[in-house]
C-alpha cells in the first residue's frame, strides 16, 4: 500500500504538544511551577507585611496568590504552545510543506521524500495514536511518524493496523490543555 502525505507546522505541533502531555516529567514541572509562583507571591506578602506592619500587602498579596494559581496554567498552556511552534520553525521549517510517501514492503515501511529515504521495520513500530487531527506511528518514546488525518491516511493506519496486528490506541478526545 502506497500513500503520499504532506505535513504541515500545525501537524508537528500537535505531536510535540501530545508528547509533551503524556510526559510524567512535564506535568509534574508544570505543577510545580504554579505552586511556587503562588507559594512566592504569598511569602512576599507575608514579608512586606510584617516589615511595614502593615495588613494590606498580605491580603494584596495573598489575592495575588489565588489569582495567580487560577490564570497560571492558561499562561503556561500557551507559553508552551510558543516554545514548540519556534522550535518547530528552527527544526523542521524545512520539512513542512514537502510531500512525502509512505509504502508498505516487505514488513517495512519505507518512508520517501525528495531528498531521504528511511526503512523501518514494521515489528519496530510500539503503537498507533490516533487523535482528532492526526495518526502518529510511535517508533519509541521520542520518535513518530506523523499523519495528517484524511481518508487516505485511515486507510493506510487501518491496513497497517490489522494486516500486522499492532497496538492501537484512540484518543479522540485529547486536546492540549
Amino acid at each position: 500500500m502506497r500513500l503520499q502525505t504532506e505535513l504541515s507546522k500545525n501537524d508537528y505541533l500537535q505531536y510535540q504538544l501530545y508528547m509533551a502531555s503524556k510526559r510524567k516529567s512535564t506535568r509534574k514541572e508544570r505543577i510545580k511551577s504554579q505552586i511556587l509562583v503562588s507559594l512566592f507571591l504569598c511569602i512576599t506578602g507575608f514579608l512586606l507585611a510584617s516589615v511595614n506592619r502593615n495588613k494590606n500587602y498580605l491580603i494584596a498579596f495573598g489575592l495575588a496568590s489565588i489569582i495567580s494559581f487560577i490564570v497560571y496554567p492558561f499562561l503556561l498552556r500557551s507559553f508552551y504552545k510558543r516554545h514548540f511552534a519556534n522550535f518547530i520553525n528552527e527544526n523542521y521549517g524545512n520539512k513542512t510543506g514537502r510531500p512525502e510517501i509512505l509504502e508498505i514492503k516487505n514488513g517495512c515501511i519505507l518512508l520517501k521524500d525528495n531528498k531521504s529515504e528511511t526503512k523501518l521495520k514494521i515489528k519496530e513500530i510500539q503503537e498507533i495514536v490516533e487523535i482528532s487531527t492526526n495518526y502518529f506511528i510511535m517508533i519509541d518514546s521520542t520518535a513518530a511518524i506523523i499523519l495528517t488525518k484524511n481518508k487516505a491516511t485511515s486507510d493506510f493506519i487501518n491496513n497497517l493496523h490489522e494486516k500486522h496486528n499492532l497496538k492501537y490506541s484512540s484518543e479522540l478526545n485529547w486536546r492540549w490543555k
